[in-house]
């Protein structure tokens, strides 16, 4: 199991040896954005758990199995500056993520991922806003935080690539991994419909 940041980045590191071709836009580099990108950001009201996220990792560019790590309708520039530009955004669902006081940091195809700002009641929860299967917007918890976002989403990524001839075992391993990182009775239905997809 992925269980922290260090193990993220071997995780990534181990994809950029097997697959060199993609190595650019699935290895995690340290460090992440600096303190002048991040003093451009301070309207934002950055979370703090997501924030560390970012000093941590440069995510701009950076694929995890379904998700970009940043607001991929932004493709050029750099993290702060897709950060601005998703937050003032006119696409579908970007008016919703303003209204409820979220901030677009990443997306799965067409779906927002956001977290809650630094001065919400609940700083730093990770939002998917589902703008591809309704003709509503649908908002869903999907962790409590962003680095368990992404250690969630690097688990998945693992857990699909291993047990594809073991579907099974590779729920069970879903399972144990939303247990492990606290989810919710929500969260965990997403990762698990998520692994169900990967491997049934």
């Amino acid at each position: 199991m992925i269980e922290n940041l260090n193990d993220l980045k071997n995780y990534t590191d181990a994809r950029a040896r097997r697959t060199p071709g993609i190595a650019a836009h699935v290895e995690l580099h340290e460090p992440g954005i600096g303190a002048d990108a991040l003093s451009r950001l301070s309207a934002l009201n950055l979370p703090p758990v997501y924030e560390r996220c970012l000093r941590t990792f440069n995510l701009f560019g950076i694929s995890l199995g379904y998700f970009s790590l940043w607001p991929d309708s932004i493709r050029s520039g750099n993290m702060s500056e897709a950060l601005l530009q998703a937050a003032a955004g006119n696409f579908r669902g970007a008016h919703e993520a303003t209204h409820a006081g979220l901030l677009i940091v990443a997306q799965e195809e067409s779906n927002l991922v956001c977290v809650a700002r630094s001065n919400d009641i609940k700083p730093d929860t990770v939002t998917l806003l589902d703008v591809m299967r309704s003709p509503t917007v649908e908002r869903h918890c999907i962790a409590t935080d962003f680095e368990k976002f992404l250690l969630l989403a690097g688990n998945l990524n693992d857990i699909g690539l291993r047990y594809e001839e073991d579907a099974s075992q590779g729920m069970d391993q879903m399972d144990q991994c939303c247990r492990y990182f606290g989810c919710t009775t929500e969260q965990s239905a997403y990762w698990l419909s998520k692994a169900e997809e990967l491997l049934l």
